[in-house]
């Protein structure tokens, strides 16, 4: 590749900035940060450390306790540019002892990793805290990828580290406002379509070439057996779950379009419930359960399952699909081509959903009332793709990824103001059509009607 945007470090700036504030601490500190896999947690902890000397940062490997000791020691003496450190025993807390004596930041990423080689290792951990960190000004920083893990065995309840940490960090995905620094030569159209199979995950949107177009970009970096982003749909569910076969088939199904629970148990032709594997999906934030506005989210069983991680989506939707047509040569490309503006109306809804908070954060928008909550609804073949409400007021959205003439404007007015008077909300009612483009936007004018294109959102960031 000619391009060069890798290790770019964007945003993260309140993380970066509360790590510092914790590392100048007069006490101990013991801060776990985690999220997926390629979030940028490793980018953030090495930025937060640069210039500081007495800080040392080891990542562990899918090796045995014993090996990742050895190199533990290893980065040790490369740090600190002798080998005494070898005439310890194999032991972590002999080697805490030496180390707390040189350096006051620790890092470990992938902690998970010696958990699996060793699950007394919390203990181990623990008693490191409690009888030698907890007297110092030093920070321990556990990192991880594995959310489940991160979550059961450090935070949880019944981990020996329960309770001692001071700080953590779960890292979610780039908001969609910073996707344009990877790519900036790219217009907005084009943008939210990366933004469609890429998400706000810093590491799949670095291999993106700003040089060429977003074609390009697919065909290179996912129809390409020996790229990285090829795998990665079956390898993110490996580093969470040990058999993958049932996990792969649900998301499958419902990158299909299958969303609620019953028919996905019947394409999966399951005889046993699938419950725990949904909650599990769920934990890790890979699906999001949806009930429509206002719904009991305890007693409610009309519920939809949905592919959170758009990643994730368009790997199961469009590569693992076509993966034999893939790896014997054939071309798939005008596959996705075919079905992909069908996609990425599913796309924009997720996308108009978090582009207009952050207009009516910013008052880029202006509503008649404060918007309480902006949630989609349905009840039998009566549906919105959104509603925005506060009380007694209703903003009735519908979104398209389509090029709108005046009369498709109109119609689609008039289908909004028909279907929502024959829902059983009471107050008063408005209309929003967000769509690609809006022939004549600046010039239609309609009562109690808000329109939105991709011409109006990108003035939003000039």
């Amino acid at each position: 590749m000619l391009f060069q945007i890798k290790n770019m470090f964007v945003n993260r700036i309140r993380e970066l900035n509360a790590l510092k504030k914790r590392y100048q601490s007069n006490k101990f500190e013991f801060i776990v940060i985690y999220g997926r896999r390629r979030i940028g947690k490793s980018s953030l902890i090495l930025e937060s450390i640069k210039g500081l000397d007495d800080s040392i940062y080891f990542q562990c490997n899918e090796l045995n306790e014993s090996l990742n000791i050895i190199k533990f020691k290893e980065t040790i003496s490369k740090q600190l540019d002798n080998t005494e450190i070898f005439d310890l025993i194999d032991d972590w807390e002999v080697i805490f002892r030496m180390v707390i004596k040189h350096f006051r930041v620790i890092i470990i990423d992938e902690f998970p990793y010696l958990i699996e080689s060793n699950r007394a290792i919390k203990s181990i951990f623990q008693r490191i805290i409690d009888q030698q960190l907890i007297k110092t000004q030093c920070t321990l920083v556990l990192m991880g990828s594995s959310i489940k893990m991160m979550e059961s065995d450090i935070l949880g309840v019944n981990s020996p580290l329960y309770g001692r940490r001071t700080a953590q960090m779960k890292l979610d995905e780039l908001d969609f406002v910073h996707i344009k620094k990877f790519l900036p030569n790219y217009c907005l159209e084009d943008l939210i379509r990366i933004y469609g199979v890429t998400g706000g995950v810093p590491y799949y949107l670095e291999q993106m070439d700003p040089t060429i177009s977003f074609w390009e970009n697919i065909e290179n970096n996912f129809l390409n057996t020996h790229s990285v982003l090829f795998a990665e749909g079956e390898i993110l569910l490996k580093q969470e779950f040990k058999q993958i076969s049932t996990y792969m088939g649900i998301l499958l199904q419902i990158a299909s379009g299958v969303t609620d629970i019953s028919n996905i148990k019947n394409k999966l032709k399951q005889s046993g419930d699938i419950s725990s594997y949904l909650s599990n999906l769920k934990m890790i934030e890979l699906i999001e359960r949806r009930l429509p506005l206002n719904e009991d989210k305890i007693k409610s069983r009309r519920g939809r399952y949905y592919i959170k991680d758009n990643f994730l989506k368009f790997w199961f939707q469009f590569i693992f699909q076509n993966r034999q047509n893939i790896f014997t040569g054939l071309s798939v490309i005008d596959i996705i081509k075919s079905s992909f503006a069908q996609y990425m109306g599913y796309i924009f809804e997720k996308f108009i959903n978090k582009i207009l908070i952050y207009g009516i954060v910013n008052g880029k928008i202006n509503l008649p009332f404060k918007l309480s909550k902006l949630e989609s609804w349905w009840y039998k073949d009566l549906e919105f793709d959104l509603i925005g409400w506060n009380t007694d007021y209703y903003l009735f959205i519908e979104i398209k990824w389509q090029k709108l003439s005046l009369i498709d404007v109109r119609r689609i007015v008039n289908k909004l103001i028909q279907k929502s008077n024959t829902t059983k909300f009471s107050g008063e009612f408005s209309y929003m059509i967000a769509a690609r483009k809006i022939e004549g936007i600046n010039e239609i004018e309609m009562e109690n009607v808000q329109l939105i294109d991709l011409s109006v959102i990108e003035k939003w960031f000039e």
